[in-house]
């Protein structure tokens, strides 16, 4: 009882602080945004409707930036810049469209200039001061279990703790054999890699970094498959050759010179789940309909060249090992197996070649 609700509670403060980070990030945002909007409209002795100020003007900006995926992803703080510089930019860009061709709103074209130079200092103020006051009051911080406690985990573990895009909370390490000398005296060691995936439900880690590169591909891939469907992001320090690509994407650890590849499990929420049923569904029924003359004539052939059921079923294994009847056009005579030992019996060749 203790156990589970240490896991639950942990799991709730998880929860927390994943809504509450890119909550926070929003609404300091939402306030650069709007101080921006005052200082420059004063700077120009322009007057602004209250509206535009307080409602529009905000949206298309944190639109923009929620585009750049600035709030809801831990990255190196360089690419939150860059990220950050994009999506100014195509907001300011998207504010001056809509002033053109819907408003009668004037200004000088230097307003828009010095507004766009303000909206990136005022911003990248705001978020260099926010992310360095989580960084070292160490707040919505994120659980994280490392596989791999090596060298490569040494350096990624320096990296994380110097970059304020990271902000993370090792709950501890899974290795067989620790290379490091350091990481076993500084955090937990949890257990061996063909314990992981019992380890990851225990501790109900949502974010896993795999640091062992030199770890033998099949066995890296075999880890990933079982390790994923468990967390919400995935990250490993990789051997390339045969290594999943899907839906990943590279970052780069500059001062350690590590590349490091980040893999999100997009089914984990709900609403993707939702999606994915509604859209299988859907195709699933249409498809089904546009082929139907087709699978009705493959069923004609079929009774008309043998006797016996159109469908061979049987027995497959399906989501969480629940077993279900899998239909599928019959392609071979019912009495198979009475036909192939009177072939066997009459030709000797084939029946050796058969064994």
């Amino acid at each position: 009882m203790t156990l589970t609700a240490d896991t639950n509670q942990n799991s709730i403060r998880q929860k927390a602080r994943r809504y509450l980070a890119p909550v926070l990030f929003l609404l300091t945002d939402y306030v650069a945004v709007i101080l921006t909007g005052q200082m420059s409209t004063s700077i120009y002795d322009l007057s602004i409707h209250r509206a535009y100020l307080y409602f529009w003007l905000p949206l298309t900006f944190l639109l923009f930036l929620a585009q750049s995926r600035i709030y809801n992803t831990m990255q190196p703080f360089i690419y939150t810049v860059r990220s950050i510089f994009y999506g100014i930019s195509y907001a300011m860009l998207a504010c001056v469209a809509a002033l053109y061709f819907f408003t009668s709103w004037q200004a000088p074209r230097s307003f828009f200039i010095v507004f766009w130079l303000l909206m990136l200092i005022t911003i990248y103020c705001e978020r260099l001061a926010v992310s360095f006051y989580l960084k070292h009051r160490h707040h919505l911080y994120e659980d994280v279990i490392m596989i791999g406690a090596g060298k490569t985990a040494e350096r990624a573990l320096h990296f994380f703790k110097d970059d304020l895009g990271y902000r993370y909370h090792i709950a501890g390490f899974i290795d067989d054999h620790p290379v490091s000398d350091k990481i076993p005296q500084r955090y937990n060691l949890l257990g061996t890699v063909a314990e992981a995936e019992q380890i990851i439900k225990n501790i109900n880690a949502k974010t896993v970094i795999i640091t062992a590169p030199g770890m033998e591909r099949d066995k890296l891939q075999h880890l990933i498959t079982t390790v994923q469907p468990h967390v919400r992001h995935l990250s490993y320090v990789p051997d390339l050759i045969g290594t999943p690509m899907a839906d990943v994407e590279a970052q780069s650890l500059f001062s350690e010179e590590i590349l490091m590849l980040h893999m999100k499990n997009n089914l984990a929420l709900r609403r993707n789940r939702i999606y994915k049923r509604a859209f299988d569904l859907i195709l699933t029924t249409i498809g089904g309909l546009a082929i139907s003359p087709i699978l009705l004539a493959l069923a004609i052939c079929i009774k008309l060249d043998s006797k016996g059921s159109v469908f061979y079923n049987a027995d497959r294994i399906g989501k969480d090992g629940r077993n279900f009847k899998c239909y599928k056009f019959r392609s071979m005579h019912v009495n198979g197996d009475e036909i192939l030992r009177d072939y066997l019996a009459k030709n000797p060749v084939a029946a050796e070649e058969w064994k």
